[in-house]
């Protein structure tokens, strides 16, 4: 038995008919309920149109705005940065628990096949970063998604 990456409580697979009869593994998943309620989706109608932040409205944010119209570089934001985001930035990126990188892969590989984009340009970090951590969080969470590795950092 598998337990919630964030707070430890006992996880089983949801099972029904169909998951049975499907004959595939059964998937378990990284949180509970209770911790994955925590986070804040965005939802799809009231967020601005190319990045995905969560607003009052469909307009073009205001950061969107500042960057140059024709650049082909779409971000999409998939949760707003809340109490809880914050806390397990904290504890994957910084405090380096690989393990939680397991809990949003499944909403970004889900991301990724909606948006039916041309390449996944995952964002480096800079290699005394990499040495440090040990890790690119970004990578982590892009596990098992054909990705391009076209940028680098820039040196000092």
């Amino acid at each position: 038995m598998s337990a919630c990456l964030l707070c430890g409580t006992p996880l089983t697979a949801p099972i029904s008919l169909t998951t049975l009869l499907s004959f595939r593994p059964l998937k378990v998943p990284a949180t509970c309920q209770r911790c994955w309620r925590r986070f804040s989706v965005i939802d799809l109608v009231n967020r601005c149109p190319k990045c995905g932040r969560q607003q009052g409205d469909t307009d073009v944010c205001g950061d969107c705005l500042r960057w140059p119209a024709s650049s082909p570089f779409v971000n999409q934001a998939l949760f707003t940065y809340n109490d809880a985001l914050q806390d397990f930035m904290l504890q994957y990126k910084f405090r380096g628990d690989y393990r939680l990188r397991h809990v949003f892969q499944e909403a970004f590989k889900t991301a990724i096949r909606r948006a039916t984009p041309d390449l996944v340009v995952p964002i480096p970090i800079h290699p005394t970063t990499l040495a440090s951590r040990g890790f690119n969080q970004v990578a982590g969470f892009l596990e098992d998604v054909q990705v391009a590795e076209l940028l680098t950092t820039a040196t000092s």
